[in-house]
């Protein structure tokens, strides 16, 4: 009997490493099976990834809704020569190593309204995609004028071949 228990040993535990891995799947855990079959956690801390401000504020000769990327000088200029205004020249981004992103929240009729990039991460560090976080302001209260802005930020940052964009809608 004693022979018997210990043949059945091992498949039970190839059992117990299978139902492991499928429940890991199943509840889409953040979840690895190491070779004896022991979960253990992955890191999946998000990697911060520094970005300059080109342009911010709220006034621009772009008045649409717009959260898009540039990954050419040609392009880029030519926005950038609807968005400054009065003109100024193109600020100097090395498209070979860098992304530029604009987030624009559209014309709005008063002062008050503020976007602000908070953060660029890589959602998978070893993958090619970024996701550009910024809060959105709303205005509350005093100190608000009716003028026509256009709330946007222009960022750059290395080089990735996808972003997505992560709206927070705020009241201050």
């Amino acid at each position: 009997e004693d022979h018997n228990f210990t043949m059945l040993r091992p498949t039970f535990a190839c059992l117990v490493s299978l139902v492991s891995a499928k429940e890991a799947i199943a509840h889409n855990d953040s979840l690895a099976l190491d070779l004896g079959g022991l979960p253990h956690q992955h890191s999946t801390a998000p990697v911060t990834i520094p970005f300059t401000t080109l342009s911010r504020g709220e006034w621009s000769g772009f008045t649409g809704k717009l959260a898009t990327s540039f990954d050419n000088k040609g392009d880029f200029a030519k926005f950038w020569a609807i968005h400054s205004r009065p003109p100024h020249q193109v600020p100097d981004v090395d498209f070979g190593r860098e992304r530029v992103t604009a987030i624009f929240w559209g014309s709005k009729a008063s002062t008050g309204f503020n976007l602000n990039v908070t953060s660029v991460e890589m959602t998978d560090p070893s993958g090619p995609e970024v996701a550009v976080s910024y809060d959105l302001s709303l205005p509350v209260g005093g100190g608000v004028f009716r003028a026509i802005t256009q709330p946007h930020q222009i960022i750059k940052f290395k080089l990735v071949e996808r972003v997505k964009f992560n709206p927070n809608y705020l009241a201050i």
